[in-house]
């Protein structure tokens, strides 16, 4: 590909994203109110934000969203939670619904158990510290075993 085809690619990827990025960003936007308030968010809601991809002109690969923190996967079913933090939540809390975290979490999931999903980012916390908030929610969720 010629240096030309590739600005022009470039141009086009990067005009594509604005229009899909905004319009997407409006349908979603009580859900991502939700998420930066920390209320709790279905499975569903959940996914539908992963799914949304903040374009990286850098690297031109879409990226999640970055946020680092501490989230609380609540089984409503079973009243209980699991209290996980992590530099990229949304990365690892789509692990655990998927099969790759907790495996107690993916077998109640699986099973059929409802769960909730609460994210608290690091940066809208009183805390300067992701242990220091972690251990916080851990104090106030308890944890799944």
């Amino acid at each position: 590909m010629s240096f030309i085809n590739h600005l022009v690619n470039l141009g086009f990827d990067f005009a594509y994203g604005l229009a899909t990025s905004t319009s997407t960003i409006k349908s979603h936007e009580e859900t991502i109110k939700k998420l930066y308030s920390a209320e709790p968010l279905s499975i569903e809601e959940f996914e539908e934000l992963y799914d949304m991809r903040q374009y990286n002109m850098g690297s031109r690969q879409s990226d999640k969203k970055i946020l680092k923190g501490v989230y609380v996967l609540t089984n409503t079913t079973k009243d209980k939670s699991y209290v996980g933090k992590g530099d990229r939540v949304f990365q690892k809390v789509f692990r655990h619904i998927n099969g790759h975290g907790n495996s107690e979490v993916f077998s109640d999931l699986s099973n059929g158990d409802e769960f909730e999903i609460i994210v608290y980012t690091l940066s809208r916390s009183s805390f300067d510290d992701l242990d220091e908030l972690f251990k916080e929610a851990v104090g106030v969720f308890g944890s799944y075993f």
